[in-house]
């Protein structure tokens, strides 16, 4: 009896020990499942979100890019009306600044706003501006744009992104922001009889109402089951600090304007670009 009983316990302690192991292994197992199905769910859901947001950029994109073709042709075809550019020659006092005197055959391009203001009537929602060259500076010759004092801003320097493009000869199209209203921007260098570039005309035409009808569109979009899409505008034009364009929340503020863990939030998308960021 007593060698017996000897010869059991080992048994009894080894099937504890399989029950101890067995239980442990289950655990783990469970463990390792709940984490590979977590893991499995965030793939799958970072492909659903990948796929919703290369959706978007695409629209945005078109929408961009049908825009700015509208604001080129519309450029082009005011250019069409106008005389060869030429420089008389003279300089002349415009604002605070002395600038060579540009003309379009005998048109002055100088503080002109009655030309411009005829083409605006006659063409809602389009409007045209010329810039004169001196040096390796641009300046606004004539310009249906106001200061706050209400008065024409002709003879500011212009340092918008297009400058650069239009020295190299191209035509820039682009978007803009003016006054809280949404632009399609073309600008197209102009040259004299020797080739060489003398000035820019610019055509801004508004596209609010086209950019309401596009933002309607991505409201209407549902991320998962509550989340929703946001658009930031980088700073360009008089949008200085950057401007949320759509936002459940944030419409229309500025990034100075939100709290400092959005901003944060933003300025890490800014900086990366592209890609995913979890926070």
């Amino acid at each position: 009896m007593f060698k017996r009983y000897l010869m059991l316990l080992p048994g009894r302690q080894l099937m504890l020990g399989i029950i101890i192991v067995s239980t442990i292994a289950i655990v783990l197992l469970g463990a390792a499942l709940s984490t590979y199905t977590e893991r499995v769910a965030v793939v799958e859901v970072e492909k659903a979100l990948g796929v919703q947001v290369d959706l978007t950029q695409r629209t945005l994109e078109y929408a961009e890019d049908t825009l700015e073709q509208q604001a080129a042709s519309t450029l082009e075809r005011f250019l069409a009306t106008l005389p060869a550019p030429r420089l008389s020659g003279d300089r002349v006092r415009v604002g605070g600044a002395d600038l060579p005197e540009l003309m379009f055959g005998y048109i002055p391009a100088i503080s002109n706003q009655a030309y411009l203001e005829t083409y605006r009537q006659s063409n809602p929602g389009q409007d045209p501006a010329f810039l004169v060259r001196d040096g390796d500076r641009f300046y606004r010759a004539t310009t249906l744009l106001k200061a706050k004092d209400g008065g024409y801003r002709d003879g500011e320097e212009v340092k918008e992104r297009y400058i650069e493009v239009a020295r190299t000869g191209e035509t820039y199209r682009g978007t803009l922001e003016r006054a809280g209203k949404m632009y399609a921007l073309a600008a197209k260098p102009v040259k004299d009889a020797g080739g060489n570039i003398i000035g820019i005309v610019t055509m801004r035409i508004d596209v609010d109402a086209n950019i309401g009808v596009l933002k309607e569109k991505l409201r209407s979009i549902t991320v998962g089951q509550t989340g929703s899409l946001f658009v930031f505008a980088e700073p360009a034009g008089d949008n200085k600090d950057g401007r949320f364009v759509l936002h459940p929340a944030l419409e229309g503020k500025s990034l100075t304007e939100v709290e400092a863990s959005e901003r944060e939030l933003i300025e890490k998308l800014m900086a990366q670009r592209n890609g995913l960021l979890v926070y």
